[in-house]
């Protein structure tokens, strides 16, 4: 079994004691997005699918993953099975987020941010931003998705919303061990040939 974690945060009434529950640092890092011009608003254009899209294609980049593709990012942003949401200072996308909402629960299923993006803080903005949305539409549970042991700052981040860790585990049967031994094999290198691919588009 493969052991992972997500994290969970269980939704107050009003996006104002969302507010004050959180860590300080968080709303110091939400107030540094607004004064310094980031804005965050529904994405529901073509276009802005394609921007944040951009967006994911080069986070998954930097942090060494696959991208999904683009037909299947498009199609889970299409309420009301998902939302999208677009992170913005002055007209430039610098952050996404797409979030798939189903009865009172909202998952953060995609999150992205550029050099720009992260250096304003406007991830925090964008997270303030859809739980704030997501209290106003009656979700009662935030699942800010799973989370990579390794990756202390991406746990450290969730926490910093109250959210908390529940572990969950994986299991894999192996029907045919030949062609899995050749696709483990092969994996890395076809992930590795589709990353520079996607680079070029």
């Amino acid at each position: 079994m493969e052991r992972k974690g997500t994290h969970y945060l269980a939704l107050p009434e009003r996006p104002e004691e969302l507010w004050r529950s959180v860590k300080g640092s968080v709303r110091t890092d939400v107030r540094k997005a607004q004064k310094r011009g980031v804005n965050v608003r529904e994405a529901t254009k073509e276009k802005d699918v394609q921007a944040c899209y951009r967006l994911y294609v080069e986070t998954m980049s930097r942090l060494g993953g696959l991208a999904k593709p683009l037909r299947m990012v498009a199609a889970l942003s299409r309420p009301p099975l998902g939302q999208l949401w677009i992170a913005e200072r002055e007209g430039r996308a610098i952050a996404a987020l797409l979030a798939l909402v189903l009865a009172d629960r909202i998952t953060i299923w995609l999150n992205a941010s550029n050099a720009e993006g992260r250096q304003l803080a406007a991830n925090h903005l964008l997270y303030y931003s859809v739980l704030s949305w997501a209290i106003e539409n009656g979700c009662r549970l935030a699942d800010f998705g799973a989370s990579p042991p390794e990756n202390r700052g991406l746990i450290h981040f969730k926490a910093s919303w109250g959210a908390v860790e529940r572990p969950f585990g994986t299991f894999q049967k192996e029907l045919r061990p030949l062609r899995s031994a050749l696709w483990h094999f092969a994996e890395p290198r076809l992930r590795r040939l589709y990353r520079a691919v996607q680079r070029l588009r």
